[in-house]
């Protein structure tokens, strides 16, 4: 009856959640609008393979950014916090005393033990899904080595090897852009070898997608320190800089997009696809930017690492269900199982945070004790 009551409770804010803004502090609106963008197009990028059915041009514009914009926003984050002035001037005795343990802590309880627990979560459906042809086993290796949420482990690993470079305590962004740099032309040389663990090309925790990632968030970062000067200069005739660089957007990936490699899941990617990243992140960020201020996005914004979690059984399960009542696979199918997808999954994080948000920072069970 307690969980009926908090259930109806939790239902009762939702509705009141649509219409209202909520603003938290040092919440930045252009960020939000980025990330709810983003899992907008991974729900349509996972129902895509769900429903069989390629997207082609459409799938081609949105794949340079769509998951890879939330490496450049993570590292804007991170280096806003951890290059500010109070905080970099410190050595690394003092740095690992007052900030490096939290940073160490944020990535094991907001990033590794979700991940953990949605891999373990997800195991029973996916037996069920493949008929049986999954073992525990399986699902232990899974949980171990992340073999499940491929962006969370990517994160995992960067934020790992950044924490490991701010020991330098180097103050200069492009010092970080160096070693993202190194970190790509590692994760080349190791897929051009063909080095793989347990015989699996991304064992563990999608390691070689991570030193990729590592660079976009270095990119983040060096956007962060010169902010002020892009969204100057970007003003007046100059933002046909921007009309430009849309167009060679658009030429490439109308004319050359099979020649585009900008999928980092197993830590390759080329040099157009690479550029092509770059010109659509800088886009999506100034579009971002003229979005005002939205309930639904800021919502889905300030909770992507829950709909993320929630971007695979979702779509697979209702792919399942619109194939039973005869959906065809085509391009209707396909967005009308993302919308339905999108629609079911504002409420299910929503009530998943309300009733136990600890699956997302176990943290918040001792926090809820003391209270």
């Amino acid at each position: 009856m307690v969980l009926l009551k908090d259930t109806r409770e939790c239902l009762n804010q939702f509705v009141s959640c649509m219409t209202e803004q909520v603003s938290l502090k040092g919440e930045i609106n252009w960020i939000n609008a980025l990330k709810a963008i983003c899992i907008v197009f991974i729900y349509v990028h996972h129902c895509e393979f769900y429903c069989e059915q390629d997207l082609g041009l459409f799938r081609a514009f949105y794949m340079p950014f769509f998951t890879n914009a939330f490496f450049f926003v993570s590292g804007y984050l991170l280096f806003r916090k951890q290059l500010s002035s109070d905080i970099i001037k410190l050595d690394a005795s003092s740095w690992m005393t007052r900030w490096g343990g939290q940073y160490l802590r944020n990535v094991m309880f907001k990033l590794v033990i979700p991940t953990m627990l949605f891999t373990a979560i997800a195991f029973i459906p996916k037996m069920i899904i493949r008929g049986g042809d999954m073992t525990w086993l399986d699902c232990i290796k899974a949980i171990l080595f992340g073999e499940s949420y491929w962006f969370t482990c990517a994160l995992v690993v960067s934020e790992l090897l950044l924490f490991i470079f701010l020991l330098a305590r180097s103050k200069s962004i492009w010092t970080y852009l160096l070693f993202g740099t190194v970190t790509i032309f590692v994760s080349l040389v190791l897929n051009h070898f063909d080095v793989r663990f347990l015989n699996n090309d991304s064992t563990p925790w999608y390691y070689k997608s991570g030193l990729v990632a590592t660079f976009f968030l270095a990119i983040g970062g060096l956007y962060w320190k010169y902010e002020e000067n892009i969204d100057t200069f970007l003003k007046g005739r100059q933002r046909l800089l921007l009309v430009a660089l849309l167009a060679v957007y658009v030429f490439v990936t109308l004319c050359f997009s099979e020649n585009v490699d900008c999928i980092i899941t197993n830590g390759t990617i080329n040099l157009l696809g690479l550029l092509m990243m770059l010109i659509s992140t800088c886009l999506l960020v100034y579009v971002c930017k003229l979005i005002p201020s939205n309930a639904f996005i800021t919502y889905i914004g300030r909770h992507s690492i829950g709909f993320y979690f929630f971007c695979g059984a979702i779509p697979n399960i209702l792919a399942i269900i619109l194939f039973k009542f005869g959906f065809p696979p085509s391009v209707t199918t396909t967005l009308i199982c993302s919308a339905i997808a999108i629609g079911i999954a504002y409420p299910v994080v929503y009530i998943v945070n309300r009733l136990i948000p600890f699956i997302f920072d176990i943290r918040l069970i001792r926090s809820n004790l003391k209270k």
